[in-house]
């Protein structure tokens, strides 16, 4: 087991895909269970993660990429991120050049939110994996 005083799921790495499709240009959240929209990636009370965020969009003819990093956190009732996010690469066709991506902590629902921006007139499917680790205390 792991050593240096962890208990049993104190120290985790987790992979999460969310994924969801826009048709227009209003801001949308990606879920776990994708258009569904009702699973989110929870922080539970005292964790703390690490997270490497990488997009892919496509519509057909045009396609973005995106890599965010950043850390979030969970204390008693209030969920946060850690300081600002980190953009480390962000590509694009010449036709994508409106569309977006952003990662937000939702307090309410104590989550790590990955929102898109997409295009009125173009129907994108925007996919993300979440690679993430956790320690608790």
């Amino acid at each position: 087991g792991l050593k240096g005083g962890f208990g049993l799921g104190e120290a985790q790495f987790s992979k999460f895909i969310v994924a969801n499709t826009t048709s227009n240009d209003t801001q949308t959240e990606l879920f776990l269970d994708g258009s569904t929209a009702t699973q989110r990636m929870t922080v539970n009370s005292g964790e703390t993660w690490v997270f490497v965020i990488t997009l892919v969009a496509r519509d057909g003819t045009d396609s973005c990429l995106f890599e965010i990093e950043g850390g979030i956190h969970r204390n008693g009732a209030t969920t946060a991120l850690i300081q600002s996010t980190h953009e480390n690469f962000h590509k694009r066709t010449s036709g994508a050049t409106s569309w977006d991506f952003t990662v937000e902590a939702d307090d309410t629902n104590d989550a790590l939110v990955a929102k898109v921006t997409g295009e009125t007139g173009k129907t994108i499917k925007w996919v993300a994996t979440v690679d993430v680790t956790c320690v608790k205390s």
